[in-house]
């Protein structure tokens, strides 16, 4: 029986990790809006006319190979922080602050 109770309380204990760990909707709005924040702000310091963001998953070393670009898109870096949630993999997004 203490066996058995030992397991559960590991399993419950996971379990309460594993929730914790999952993203909330706050969260995720924070986390998206803290983007934008620094995108506008590396803009505004840099003087740079934009600023690139690729999302790739290398399977190997980064060293392994190019990243075959999807395609290419310009984004405000002044706009809504709902646009992060549409980026896709190997496409080049350009934030600019016009």
């Amino acid at each position: 029986m203490a066996k058995i109770r030992r397991w559960l309380d590991e399993r419950a204990r996971i379990a309460a990790r594993d929730q914790s760990a999952k993203p909330t909707a706050a969260r995720a709005r924070a986390e998206r809006e803290s983007w934008m924040r620094f995108l506008r702000d590396a803009l505004e310091r840099s003087g740079a006319p934009w600023i690139g963001l690729l999302l790739h998953w290398h399977s190997g070393s980064p060293a392994s190979g190019w990243i075959d670009l999807r395609g290419r898109e310009r984004r405000s870096a002044a706009g809504d922080p709902q646009l992060l949630l549409g980026v896709e993999e190997d496409v080049l997004y350009e934030f600019a602050l016009q």
